[in-house]
């Protein structure tokens, strides 16, 4: 057995390399191929690999299959260029369908006037309720129903104020500024940041409105934000002051006068919610949270708020005063004074709400998060100033 002997007993004489496809029925290459199959004990895998015979006598397709291996590479990185072709077609057919119904099945879900409902009372008050999407989508489609969470919010400071009013006999000053503070804590001192953000917004020497947004959107609170807040909660704290001891001016009561704060604040907080309400139907909307309840909110859900809106007034007056009775307040007021000024007062928040819409979008160019917030804030200050004037006339 000579050097050129391999291990199965083989020999292997020198040959030059011919080019592919020679007609010679014994290449180099499938002689090569004929002897590396015994001798590979393992594949690329690791795994044994059986040795296979091959047969002595070639064919004319040899050459081709010796051709294929010579080739793997040049196959192997034209199949490569392929892949990120073959690749984005798939993720085109998988993932824009899916992106493209989703939304459709979530608007499925609007929800009922209960959940518009509760979803106000978790997102405007200190109570926190599970809500979720449906909630959510209920809520920015029928924002009319804020008037029904103003009568919510009114009873709770209608019940602290009666309350501490009985204990304390207090001063109405004292009263009006717990009342107010307690409107500002139930609701998490969300419209007041809305207050306080509004004045740094339109109070922009420049005139250009993106600074005027700039402003309104800084988290920095300037002399604006502060000179708008203090006029309106020193205004709102006089005029229900003052409001709630003209209401029993010249009335010998054998009881305290002090509770008359707690019977205006609960129709109170009814009436700046539809001044939300209006200037959410009147402004443009803009970017953020606010953008579907001013963009779903529109004219006759102004007649609608307006109505519940008169309705909850009238039910709300009539509770105060009942127990007002009760805790031997009495007025000599008119009836229809008393009508009057609700009509008045209605009015009024339907007319600041026009208004503010119709500052923000010359001003800023849309009604936001914030206005809304600023309007419930500057309706409760107006609305007392004009009632605590007409009363005063009223009275001479």
């Amino acid at each position: 057995m000579n050097d050129e002997q391999n291990n199965n007993g083989s020999t292997e004489e020198p040959q030059a390399h011919r080019p592919l496809g020679a007609d010679t029925p014994y290449e180099p290459v499938n002689e090569e191929t004929q002897q590396r199959q015994p001798l590979s004990a393992e594949t690329d895998y690791g795994e044994p690999a059986a040795a296979e015979s091959v047969p002595a006598d070639k064919t004319e397709e040899e050459p081709i299959q010796a051709g294929t291996e010579e080739t793997a590479e040049m196959t192997t990185a034209a199949g490569t260029e392929e892949e990120p072709v073959t690749d984005i077609v798939v993720s085109e057919t998988d993932i824009v369908p899916v992106e493209e119904e989703a939304p459709k099945n979530r608007v499925i879900h609007i929800g009922t006037l209960m959940d518009a409902l509760k979803c106000m009372i978790s997102f405007f008050t200190i109570i926190r309720l599970d809500v979720g999407e449906k909630e959510c989508n209920a809520m920015e489609r029928n924002f009319w129903l804020a008037p029904v969470l103003g009568a919510i919010n009114g009873f709770v400071v209608f019940i602290v104020v009666l309350i501490l009013g009985l204990l304390l006999e207090t001063n109405t000053g004292l009263l009006a500024l717990i009342a107010l503070a307690t409107a500002f804590i139930f609701s998490k001192f969300l419209h007041f940041d809305g207050l306080v953000d509004f004045g740094d917004g339109i109070i922009v020497s420049s005139g250009k409105q993106e600074d005027h947004v700039h402003a309104l959107k800084d988290s920095l609170i300037g002399a604006g934000g502060y000179g708008v807040s203090l006029i309106v909660v020193l205004m709102s704290i006089y005029c229900l002051s003052s409001l709630s001891w003209d209401v029993v001016a010249g009335v010998d009561n054998t009881g305290t006068k002090f509770v008359t704060v707690a019977f205006i604040v609960w129709p109170l907080e009814i009436l700046i919610k539809n001044a939300q309400v209006a200037a959410a139907a009147f402004g443009k909307p803009g970017s953020g949270m606010a953008a579907k309840q001013v963009g779903n909110t529109e004219i006759n859900d102004v007649l609608l708020s307006t109505g519940v809106t008169a309705v909850l007034v009238i039910i709300t007056s009539l509770i105060s005063w009942g127990i007002g009775s009760l805790c031997f307040i009495s007025t000599t007021l008119p009836l229809a004074t008393v009508i009057l000024l609700m009509l008045v007062a209605i009015l009024m928040s339907v007319g600041v709400g026009i208004l503010m819409a119709s500052v923000s979008n010359k001003t800023f160019g849309f009604v936001n998060g914030d206005v809304l917030g600023a309007t419930n804030e500057i309706s409760r200050a107006l609305i007392l100033f004009v009632t605590l004037i007409l009363l005063t006339i009223s009275l001479w």
